[in-house]
């Protein structure tokens, strides 16, 4: 979020680190402890309950951050090399937006008969697990649900992964799956 969102808006510059060719994070290492200490004091000194330190802990951590970004260097990078990640950066988000509309022209289309297919194994194998559980719950029978259990995950992954490869999305120019 402070790398992302908020460096840049208060004058400091985004992936300040990797600018520098600093290969150590500090300030996300002093951070991190900064935010593990604020929560262990809560805890401890302030009897908090766990599930209520994360949200303290989180603010802390992204002051804590800030703050030692903005003192070892985020300040002082260098804006050149910034905006030309930035560019970069803006080019790989066109190239996104382009693909993605592919994409949903893909899938306007609609399914294919593979892709329906492959859905109906993996539906089948999802539903046979569930009924195996009923099946087990009522008879008490373990080692047949066991034996079931193994068949009904082989045909749902055959089919999950049969969708990976009959779906839309890998026909899409630039998925990477079928180029």
């Amino acid at each position: 979020v402070a790398e992302h969102y908020l460096l840049r808006r208060l004058g400091m510059v985004r992936y300040w680190r990797a600018i520098r060719g600093d290969a150590f994070n500090l300030a996300a290492v002093l951070t991190w402890a900064f935010a593990l200490g604020a929560a262990a004091i809560l805890y401890f000194q302030f009897n908090v309950h766990v599930l209520f330190l994360l949200v303290p802990a989180w603010f802390a951590a992204l002051a804590c951050y800030l703050a030692l970004a903005a003192t070892l260097g985020a300040r002082k990078a260098d804006a050149e090399e910034a905006q030309r990640r930035e560019a970069a950066e803006e080019s790989r988000r066109r190239a996104e937006a382009e693909y993605l509309a592919d994409l949903r022209n893909q899938r306007a289309k609609g399914p294919t008969l593979l892709f329906m297919l492959c859905f109906a194994l993996a539906s089948v194998g999802l539903i046979g697990g569930l009924g195996l559980g009923g099946y087990a719950y009522a008879t008490g029978d373990l080692d047949g649900y066991r034996s079931g259990l193994i068949a009904s995950t082989a045909v749902y992954f055959a089919g999950a992964i049969g969708l990976l490869f009959a779906s839309p999305a890998g026909e899409a120019k630039g998925s990477g799956v079928r180029e």
